[in-house]
This record gives C-alpha cells, sequence and structure tokens, in this order.
C-alpha cells in the first residue's frame, strides 16, 4: 500500500459533500472523499428497507438542487433524472385531506372545499412566491458582503453588489417580509382557512426546528423554490455526483473511513488501495466506490 497525497480531503460524502469534491477535483485539486459508511449518499441515499421496497432514507425532495450544478457537473450525461413530484397528498384527520398538485386549478379545486375566497387567491400567492424566489435566486452564488466593516475595501463590495441587483427596487421589501415575518403570520395575511395555512405552515417548519409562530419561518414557504425543480426524493444525485467526482480532471478517490481516524501532526494520514480504498491503520474499514 503506497501514501498518496491530497490537496483536499472532504469528510463525508453526503449531497454536499459529494458536490463540494466534484468541484474540487474538476478545479484540478487532487481530491478524497471518506465516508463513514459503506454507501455514499449521506441522507440523499435510497436504499431497501424491507424486502422489495425501496425508499429515501430521509431525503424527500430535491427542489434545492442548482440547475448550474447539474450543468456544471454535466450531471445529465452521467444519467441524472429527475421524477416530479405532484400531487402530494395531505391528510387532515379523520377523512378529510388536501392535495397540492402542480396544476394550480386542482389545488384551487382543493382549497374551494375548504375556502372560496382561499382558492380565489392561491395562483396570486403562488406567482408571488415565485416572483421572491428568483430575486433571491439570483444572489445564491454572490459572496456575502460584510456591512458593519469600515473600509474602503468592504464599501466598494457593497457598492457593487448594491449595484449588480440595482433591478430589484422596492421589491426588496418582499424579501424583508419573508425574512423576519412567522410562516403563520405571513400566511394569514393570504389565506382566511385555518385547515390550508396548517398545511402550507407545515412546509415551512420542516427541517427548521422553529414552529409556525416563530420569526422568519416565512423565508423557508419561498426556501423549497430556490432550487427551479420540483423533484421525488431518493437522489439518484448521489451517484451521478460520485461518478462525477471520478469524471473529472484531476485524481478523486472515494473512501470509507473508521470511527476516529489516525492524527499525526495535526494532518491525517490517509492511505488508498484502488479500485477499493482504505484509511490507513484500518484495513478493515474497506468499500466499493458507489456503484454506477
Amino acid at each position: 500500500m503506497t501514501a498518496t497525497r491530497y490537496d483536499v480531503i472532504v469528510i463525508g460524502s453526503g449531497h454536499n459533500g459529494l458536490v463540494c469534491g466534484a468541484y474540487l477535483a474538476k478545479s484540478g485539486l487532487r481530491t478524497l472523499v471518506l465516508e463513514r459508511r459503506e454507501i455514499a449518499g449521506g441522507a440523499a441515499v435510497t436504499e431497501e428497507f424491507s424486502p422489495g421496497f425501496r425508499a429515501s432514507r430521509f431525503s424527500y425532495v430535491m427542489s434545492l438542487l442548482h440547475p448550474r450544478i447539474i450543468e456544471d457537473l454535466e450531471l445529465g450525461s452521467l444519467g441524472l433524472e429527475v421524477l416530479p413530484a405532484n400531487d402530494l397528498f395531505c391528510p387532515l384527520g379523520g377523512e378529510d385531506y388536501i392535495v397540492f398538485s402542480a396544476d394550480i386549478r386542482k389545488t384551487q379545486a382543493e382549497f374551494a372545499r375548504f375556502s372560496r375566497h382561499d382558492a380565489q387567491v392561491y395562483p396570486q400567492f403562488a406567482r408571488y412566491l415565485e416572483e421572491s424566489a428568483a430575486i433571491v435566486r439570483k444572489m445564491l452564488f454572490e459572496t456575502p458582503v460584510d456591512p458593519v466593516r469600515r473600509s474602503w475595501a468592504s464599501f466598494k463590495k457593497s457598492t457593487a453588489l448594491l449595484w449588480r441587483h440595482r433591478a430589484i427596487g422596492d421589491r426588496a421589501y418582499r424579501i424583508v417580509d419573508l425574512l423576519t415575518q412567522s410562516a403563520y403570520d405571513y400566511l394569514s395575511a393570504w389565506f382566511e382557512h385555518d385547515a390550508i395555512k396548517c398545511v402550507l405552515a407545515y412546509y415551512a417548519c420542516i427541517g427548521t426546528f422553529a414552529g409556525p409562530k416563530s420569526p422568519g419561518t416565512a423565508y423557508v414557504l419561498m426556501h423549497h423554490l430556490m432550487g427551479e425543480h420540483q423533484g421525488a426524493g431518493g437522489w439518484g444525485l448521489r451517484s451521478v455526483c460520485a461518478r462525477s467526482t471520478g469524471a473529472n480532471s484531476a485524481p478523486a478517490s472515494w473512501s470509507a473511513m473508521p470511527p476516529r481516524p489516525p492524527c499525526s501532526g495535526g494532518s491525517w494520514r490517509v492511505s488508498t488501495c484502488p479500485p477499493s480504498c482504505c484509511v490507513t491503520s484500518t484495513p478493515s474499514a474497506r468499500s466499493r466506490p458507489p456503484s454506477r
């Protein structure tokens, strides 16, 4: 086994780790991605939980996957296919429910069973959120400025950022509302029926560790629109990102890691042995690279 030096070691091969590793390798850096489990993908893994039944372990939608990532890493050519997550069934208790559909008219028909007003206003609400998301989406790849740093360089960066996005104008108030209001207050300004507000507020609380009346949760309503996708969970993304990592110009490896990797002098000692990879001092911690 021969030791290999790497420019970068990424710890964790979840979807973020894989995308990060792929970009690093694409930039020409020798990259190693370490993973505790025997399979890459983290939360974005589809596995068999019962004989004959496969499902995503944690992820449920892939709406936040930005089209730029798909294009930069050429994921389409590696087999990525987005399956739409449509007609989402939302039980309300008893035998009642609401079904959200990509067809706004179908969703309106569902809302009309509870409130004619809410059914009528829903298209305007959806359009308003999408317009707000389009504003923030343009800023996703901007490096944040420090508004409190008093220097000429900081002032120039802040001014340049404002100038690039000057077309936003008074629409910036929309973003302020979303960032500061609770989901409950924001939705109450649009809808009147509690059942409709409750279902929409549910999507504002997933993964946020906050309740619908917590300030700032209104933003999460828009957050799910940021990636411009309505894909289902499971994420074949994890396998195609792993392939993309290996397909880039600089050498990139994927490896299982032990619970406590050996450390010496502040740096990690790592060796690889293709086609499977392992970590120094832990010959039992072997695994295969992600299947193609």
